[in-house]
């Protein structure tokens, strides 16, 4: 029996290409989403999306369109009113909030963190 040439000795397996060297992720796919911590009613959430001073995050409950709500994105302490919410596939929340009070250095880490 022969060897071949490619043969690095490291066996392949779901991590690892015929070279044995690690598998990344294909370059057409999209990097995984990046989480960011966000505490709203003394729960964990998700940050979706900030424009135009709107914040739109996943929350494990409504809030009713004008609700003032304080919450944290990242550890930025913000206020806003709630536009509305509308029910998930996951049970969860998607929410959209016009931010109030919006220090400008919060503006520009939420411009950052929404990329």
């Amino acid at each position: 029996m022969t060897a071949d040439p490619g043969d690095t000795g490291t066996p392949l397996t779901a991590d690892r290409n015929d070279t044995g060297t690690p598998v990344t992720a294909d370059p057409g796919e999209p990097p995984p989403p990046m989480t960011i911590a966000v505490r709203i009613t003394d729960a964990d959430g998700a940050f979706l999306a900030y424009a135009g001073g709107i914040l739109e995050l996943v929350s494990p409950a409504p809030f009713a369109p004008g609700a003032p709500t304080r919450f944290e994105v990242d550890g930025i302490p913000l206020e806003g009113k709630s536009l509305g919410s509308k029910r998930r596939p996951d049970g969860d929340f998607h929410v959209r909030f016009r931010l109030i009070n919006l220090r400008r250095e919060h503006r520009l880490r939420l411009e950052a963190l929404a990329g």
